[in-house]
């Protein structure tokens, strides 16, 4: 589980060399151990555990505990100028002694205690869904350790999240080094069984769970976002908000006549049907997505606090396993999600998941590894099945979904 690498420069200029990560992560941690330990001894627990001797020619036993388990992960002995780093990157609670090599004498033990002290959440994605999936686990480690927390998040989501969450400081990633972290954790989607980054592969833990794991969290549950839902009531009408876009085609509703049959019966029913996505068109090399000519269009790159203004006093929402799905299940909505690339325990629960499970389904969590190209169907591109799982998802089975809605919350 442990190993060891030496530094060949002094030890106020550790190489970065050392540092075995993968591609997506932003920031690196300090280069140099932001704790003192003792005689020149510098330790953190960022990017891992790292415990850096210095070049005073002694040498020292260094054993490593994970106290929830009780067991011993390393007993070693480290020789002047070098630095130990755990292969482990998530959250272990450790226990670091390092003793006299010679008298085996403990010289200094400290248990991870990070009351009061800098932690940094790193997110590795900007995406709606993901930073509402994982915010409110980084605010259930704060409360566990009462740590000072720093999450390193896209702009647009620390604007909408920073007010709700005044115990966490968000910051961009480029001046997490100045913070002098005392740990740092890192929240991505990990290639199947990169179990030095996560102890749970995200086939099992969804994206919520991600986070949890990563985070030594013990409610892996999707926890939902605390958002401004103040504002008043701008449509007095009642309507639904749909999201029609994303980031990928395995992600779209791809049945051709979905959108505009569904958009028909909303009507019929009384309901006006705004689309809430950020783009009127998205896609790329003569693949577009256009929102559907039926809805009303109220697109525009706006403030999220803007759509969520907009989004909270809908009926109901209707979208893909998405960002505008997350926002809307934050507002208290309820959420039509309609998604067959995705298995149903990846996002937050609904009982109004639209999936065909009698074609090709749930291929995100074995076939995501470094991201999609846009027009890749991961299991059948360039075959009469590309995109099955969604284009056999008929709007009969989208309207049962609304109609079971309707009748639950009387509508």
């Amino acid at each position: 589980m442990i190993h060891e690498q030496s530094s060949e420069k002094s030890d106020d200029k550790v190489s970065k060399k050392h540092i075995s990560r993968p591609k997506c992560l932003i920031e690196e941690p300090p280069a140099i151990p932001t704790q003192e330990a003792v005689e020149g001894i510098r330790f953190d627990f960022n990017l891992g555990l790292r415990v850096l001797i210095p070049l005073n020619g002694k040498d020292y036993l260094l054993s490593v505990f994970d106290l929830n388990s009780g067991l011993c992960l390393n007993n070693s002995v480290l020789k002047s100028g070098q630095l130990f780093i755990s292969t482990k990157r998530y959250f272990i609670w450790y226990r670091l002694m390092i003793s006299d090599a010679v008298s085996k004498e403990p010289l200094f033990v400290h248990d991870y205690d990070a009351t009061g002290r800098p932690v940094v959440c790193q997110l590795d994605s900007d995406a709606i869904g993901d930073t509402l999936a994982w915010v409110p686990q980084i605010e259930q480690f704060q409360k566990r350790h009462q740590c000072k927390m720093y999450v390193a998040a896209g702009a647009h989501m620390a604007e909408l999240l920073a007010p709700q969450y005044p115990d966490l400081t968000f910051v961009d990633r480029c001046v997490t080094p100045e913070i002098k972290p005392y740990a740092t954790y890192y929240l991505a989607f990990f290639n199947i069984n990169s179990f030095d980054w996560q102890p749970v592969d995200q086939v099992y833990a969804g994206v919520h769970g991600t986070a949890a794991y990563i985070l030594g969290n013990a409610d892996c549950s999707a926890i939902r976002p605390r958002l401004n839902l103040s504002a008043p009531r701008r449509i007095p009408e009642k309507y639904v908000c749909i999201s029609v876009q994303s980031v990928s085609l395995a992600k779209l509703w791809n049945n051709p006549t979905g959108w505009s049959e569904v958009i028909d019966y909303l009507k019929r029913e009384g309901y006006r049907v705004l689309c809430m996505d950020r783009d009127r068109v998205v896609g790329i090399c003569g693949i577009y997505n256009r929102v559907p000519p039926e809805a009303e269009d109220f697109t525009g790159n706006l403030p999220l606090q803007e759509r969520v203004d907009i989004i909270k006093d809908a009926e109901f929402f209707i979208g893909l396993a998405s960002g505008l799905s997350w926002l809307a299940w934050g507002c208290n909505v309820p959420v039509v999600m309609i998604s067959g690339f995705s298995h149903p325990n990846i996002e937050f629960p609904t009982p109004y998941r639209v999936i065909n499970y009698n074609v090709c389904n749930s291929c995100w969590a074995t076939e995501h590894k470094d991201g999609w190209e846009f027009w890749t169907c991961p299991r059948h591109k360039d075959t009469p099945r590309q995109f099955e799982c969604s284009v056999m998802i008929t709007s009969f089975m989208v309207i049962r979904a609304i109609e079971r809605l309707r009748k639950d919350f009387n509508r």
